[in-house]
């Protein structure tokens, strides 16, 4: 983009294994970076999600990969507008949802998020054309009900 600095996108906190709990994460306010940790948990509150956002300043997505024959939560850190999901990358199955630092001002998903969604939609039925339409979160604060679902705009 022509005038706007490319944003920082922090890395990894040092010492972080790559299999932690959502809790670990917020209590230590530590950033899990682009290529994520895996998630011990066997769910995850979307408000640990907000929490997390609001101590590091970054958007998170939470994904479900195959990892290794099973399925995994992973949580990655992108920047503070930007989500580190980017394209479908081997083993991604779902994007689960991700956050929106800003709040409600920015409770909609952006077109980055959409082309992201309709880009895995694509990959999914290009393998299995009957495959069900997909869906994923925009988080934007700590209720149970702040998010935001949406779809993929493509083929319809």
């Amino acid at each position: 983009m022509v005038g706007v600095a490319a944003e920082f996108l922090p890395s990894r906190s040092v010492g972080l294994s790559d299999v932690c709990t959502i809790e670990h994460l917020v209590n230590n306010k530590l950033i899990p970076g682009a290529p994520g940790v895996i998630l011990a948990n066997k769910s995850v509150p979307f408000s640990r999600l907000w929490d997390l956002t609001c101590l590091i300043g970054v958007e998170v997505s939470l994904t479900r990969d195959l990892h290794h024959g099973e399925l995994v939560f992973r949580l990655r850190s992108g920047t503070r507008r930007s989500s580190p999901i980017t394209r479908p990358s081997f083993g991604l199955i779902r994007i689960i949802a991700h956050t929106h630092p800003s709040g409600r001002s920015q409770a909609l998903p952006s077109f980055k998020d959409i082309e992201n969604l309709n880009q895995l939609f694509l990959h999914k039925i290009s393998s299995q054309v009957d495959h069900a339409v997909i869906h994923s979160r925009v988080i934007y604060g700590p209720e149970a009900n702040d998010y935001t679902i949406f779809w993929p705009t493509v083929l319809r």
